[in-house]
C-alpha cells in the first residue's frame, strides 16, 4: 500500500513540476502541431471557422451562437477554445496540485 501512495505522489509531483518549468507558448505550439497538424482534431488558428461566421451580436461567439440557435456554431467556437484553454490553464493548474 505504501508503495502505490508513493508511485502516486511522485508521479504527481512530476507532471506538477513539468506543468510549473514548462513556458507556455511552447505547450501552445506542441498542442498545435500534434492536435491540429498532425492529428487533425482541432482547428490550429481563429476564433470560428470563416466558412460559416457566427452573426456577431455580443462579440461572445459562444452565447451569439446560442442566440442563433446553432448549436452546430457552439460546437465549432468550443473546438476553437480547447487548446488556448489547455495552455493558459497548465500553469494553475501545476500550482494548485503541487
Amino acid at each position: 500500500m505504501e508503495t502505490k501512495i508513493l508511485w502516486f505522489d511522485l508521479t504527481s509531483m512530476l507532471f506538477a513540476l513539468v506543468g510549473v518549468s514548462m513556458p507556455v507558448f511552447w505547450l501552445a505550439l506542441m498542442e498545435q502541431w500534434l492536435f491540429a497538424v498532425k492529428l487533425h482534431w482541432l482547428p490550429s488558428i481563429g476564433r470560428v471557422d470563416v466558412r460559416d461566421p457566427v452573426e456577431v451580436v455580443t462579440h461572445l461567439y459562444i452565447i451569439d451562437a446560442m442566440i442563433a440557435g446553432r448549436m452546430d456554431q457552439v460546437w465549432n467556437v468550443l473546438k476553437h477554445l480547447i487548446l488556448p484553454a489547455i495552455a493558459l490553464g497548465t500553469i494553475p493548474m501545476a500550482v494548485i496540485g503541487s
